[in-house]
């Protein structure tokens, strides 16, 4: 072999060792920087028919279960949800007016009021309907679970005081 092609083969086994070695680096951070990483937090549910924590003790199943009733009994799902978003919208622009108005921050609250209602009402139909489906066991696993899910609720709140 000459010196020519020595060094050439030298270069390219140089090259290579040294992205063997960036690669080998790259996975090393990559895993240490990734180790706090949780897995994304799922999509928050539809707040469709005003159920809170209620609705979430049941399983996603239950969940699309009962979503997929009232949209048979005749609910507007999606009208559900834009109607609460201009909901919002309009609360927040009263709120931020200039002058202060609140009149019309009143009025905005009483709208909301009335469509939660409905969707409160909602809700409570395709609930009782869901746990009049269950069996026994199931709605005592169901009671399970949401006490689970309101007991954690009480430890995370403040006591009265330590908010302000």
């Amino acid at each position: 072999m000459t010196d020519g092609s020595m060094g050439k083969s030298m270069k390219m086994l140089l090259i290579a060792s040294l992205a063997v070695n960036v690669l080998v680096v790259g996975v090393a951070v990559g895993g240490y920087l990734g180790l706090d990483r949780q897995s994304p937090p799922r999509p928050p549910q539809p707040p469709d028919m005003a159920l809170g924590p209620l609705g979430s003790a049941f399983s996603r199943e239950d969940r699309a279960a009962m979503m997929r009733e009232a949209e048979k009994a005749g609910a507007d799902l999606g009208m559900m949800r834009d109607s609460l978003r201009q909901d919002m919208q309009a609360l927040l622009a009263a709120l931020t007016a200039e002058p202060w108005d609140p009149d019309r921050v009143q009025q905005s609250l009483a709208e909301m009021r009335v469509r939660t209602e409905r969707r409160a009402e909602l809700g409570e139909k395709v609930m009782i309907d869901r746990l009049s489906a269950m069996s026994p066991e199931e709605r005592q696993a169901y009671a399970a679970k949401l006490r689970a899910r309101f007991d954690r609720l009480l430890s995370r709140a403040p006591s009265p005081g330590q908010g302000d």
